[in-house]
């Protein structure tokens, strides 16, 4: 994600939208994934997490907001820009021939951290309010009879439109950023000064040799030998550098990894398929048995069991007879079970909302 930051020589260093986009989305994914982990474990440790997952909110907007406050200071951008090998930086400085990106002030690392954190936190909860409102003020259970309820009956009508607005109008900066005429591509950035631009060699330099500036070393005058608590001082400040370097390097590739790995845990545990092995632990070890051609059932074998006809889509169940699909789709979805071995199928489910079975694991064949 770095390589523009590895590059000698002179370079576009503004990243294009989409790189930008990248970096939003799988900004968006953290607090989601960290969510499910924690809800998952929950139904299995509930005396232990669930007062964590009741207070998930709160608890994301502190640990996570000291992440990003400290990559936002030290690294003028978030976790997922760093990844991106993208930064911010201050529009309204004035730009060097030595270093192109001008540092953030104090102000706008605050109005990003407000922007990044605690705005998706607000915005969470004034959309659980609206929809907890909103039925209610369809109902006239809300009267404007007293200020309090004036205002929510404003809030109601207002919220949507804010809404709308900055949707709109961050759309619109994008296209700008798009075409090259505008270098924020949101309204906050854009009001803070803001602009986006790629890592350099400077910026890694920076901060390496802000991270190492409390590093204790010997004057090359001195005389006398170190000390035993200065040799103890300086091997313990190289290995906690070392270790603080591995751990950001660990990070930045795990990190994504991880959450990759999170989404596919949380399809795995939505779908149909899951549901049915957790219901059915012996379905992968499910043997197929072969069809019985010489049974009262079947006289040839392109005969239909249930038609007694001659096959047409044919199609094979688990229990390894052959059919018309016309025919056992809707017998199954009836019964729910073979209609020669009378045995129960362990791709039929009941619905208790449609009184039918729901059918899966029918095969088509080529015959």
């Amino acid at each position: 994600m770095d390589y523009y930051s590895n590059l000698s020589g002179t370079f576009d260093s503004t990243p294009t939208l989409f790189e930008i986009i990248s970096s939003n989305e799988l900004q968006d994914l953290l607090s989601p994934s960290l969510r499910y982990v924690l809800i998952y474990y929950t139904h299995r440790y509930p005396h232990l997490l669930l007062k964590f997952t009741n207070r998930f909110d709160e608890l994301n907007l502190l640990l996570r907001g000291l992440i990003e406050y400290r990559f936002l200071k030290k690294w003028n951008s978030t976790f997922t820009e760093k990844f991106y090998g993208l930064k911010r930086q201050n529009s309204n400085g004035i730009k060097l021939s030595f270093d192109p990106g001008q540092r953030l002030t104090k102000k706008q690392i605050y109005a990003s951290w407000i922007e990044l954190m605690l705005a998706p936190y607000l915005k969470e909860k004034l959309d659980v309010l609206h929809e907890y409102l909103y039925p209610q003020a369809l109902m006239s259970r809300i009267k404007n009879d007293s200020w309090q309820n004036w205002l929510r009956l404003k809030f109601i009508k207002l919220y949507p439109i804010v809404k709308a607005a900055v949707k709109l109008v961050n759309l619109v900066l994008q296209l700008l950023y798009l075409s090259g005429d505008v270098k924020s591509p949101s309204l906050i950035m854009w009001l803070l000064k803001i602009n986006y631009s790629r890592f350099n060699s400077l910026d890694y330099e920076r901060a390496e040799s802000g991270s190492d500036s409390g590093k204790l070393s010997s004057p090359s005058h001195r005389i006398r030998p170190v000390t035993l608590n200065e040799s103890l001082y300086n091997f313990t400040a190289r290995s906690s550098t070392t270790l603080r370097r591995s751990l950001m390097m660990a990070g930045n590739s795990i990190f994504p990894a991880m959450i990759f790995s999170l989404k596919i845990m949380e399809w795995w545990n939505s779908s149909d398929f899951a549901k049915l092995l957790q219901n059915d632990q012996n379905l992968m070890g499910l043997k197929l048995a072969p069809p019985m051609l010489n049974t009262e059932y079947r006289t040839t074998e392109k005969e239909c069991p249930l038609c007694k006809k001659e096959l047409t889509n044919p199609s094979i169940i688990e229990t390894g007879y052959v059919f018309c699909h016309s025919c056992i789709f809707p017998y199954l979805q009836e019964h729910g079970k073979c209609p020669i071995t009378e045995k129960h199928l362990h791709g039929c489910k009941w619905n208790e909302s449609s009184k039918n079975w729901d059918v899966l694991g029918v095969r088509k064949l080529i015959l």
